[in-house]
């Protein structure tokens, strides 16, 4: 019973993991490994990547300086924007808390921070902005299941859902006689369902391994304000819907330690558009 409580909490942190995230965050095994009233804890480390695309509204306008101080805004000036986030990459950091309803079927919920950075590419433009999110909070919510089983090994799957906060990001420089200000927020929304096999090896090492579907919808808004040495200002902003789906192909180990009531794992997930992630995670059972 130990065992079983210790290797579904370590499911729950790898699961939390994987939703980039953020939110991002680990999927954890295809299975249900807690009996009915069990409870388990753990925390983990998870980092994902991949490419995102976004499109929205660009909206300018601008005023002018003059002996009575900063002029009216003009009339502002809309126009389609699109972007690419390249690179998009998430560090996670969560704790989950997993429950056994039945035999074949368990719950958990996570919470942590993660924040987020990528490469910005706007389309009409050579340049690339580099933009850093900061840590903001992140909470998931999933259900693990058993299908069958056969010898050593059982089959199941998983579905989580989950979103993500970064904190926001902000910049300023100066290019010639301007100097130019901008800030970004950011906030996602990611699910993802997948099946596949546990295996027990012996009694210190399990593997596991699936394929599924996930995808990320999240929105980006920006804003930038161009002063010109007092004499004129430019305000843009722009709303970005961003969007990632993809197939997943999903890989993890799970290992019990010559320590009571401990388990550490450790996943890896691959998927289209430049997706990949891998965590690190530890478990201890609630008694």
């Amino acid at each position: 019973m130990e065992k079983r409580r210790l290797v579904i909490a370590f499911v729950v942190v790898v699961a939390l993991l994987c939703s980039v995230s953020f939110a991002g965050g680990p999927l954890g095994p295809p299975a249900n490994l807690l009996k009915p009233g069990e409870l388990a804890i753990d925390g983990a480390y998870f980092y994902e990547e991949m490419d995102l695309w976004g499109c929205g509204t660009w909206v300018e306008r601008s005023r002018s300086y003059g002996e009575g101080g900063w002029g009216s805004w003009s009339s502002p000036s809309a126009s389609l924007d699109r972007l690419k986030l390249r690179d998009f990459q998430t560090n996670a950091w969560l704790g989950s808390v997993e429950y056994g309803l039945c035999d074949n079927w368990g719950v958990y919920v996570r919470a942590g921070v993660s924040d987020a950075k990528a490469d910005v590419y706007r389309w009409g433009y050579s340049e690339k902005e580099s933009a850093d999110f900061g840590y903001g909070f992140a909470w998931q919510l999933g259900t693990n299941f058993n299908i069958c089983q056969w010898d050593s090994w059982t089959f199941g799957g998983r579905l989580q859902i989950g979103a993500a906060y970064p904190d926001d990001w902000s910049d300023s420089y100066a290019i010639s006689d301007s100097v130019i200000c901008q800030t970004g927020k950011l906030d996602y929304f990611q699910g993802l369902a997948y099946v596949g096999a546990l295996c027990q090896m012996n009694d210190a090492w399990q593997l596991y391994g699936g394929i599924g579907w996930q995808t990320l919808q999240g929105t980006l808004d920006y804003k930038c304000t161009t002063t010109t040495d007092t004499s004129s200002q430019e305000a843009d902003s722009s709303s970005i819907k961003l969007k990632h789906v993809s197939a997943i192909g999903v890989f993890g180990v799970l290992w019990k330690p010559p320590i009571d009531d401990a388990r550490v794992g450790a996943e890896l997930i691959v998927g289209e558009a430049g997706k990949l992630g891998f965590g690190f995670t530890g478990t201890i059972p609630i008694p």
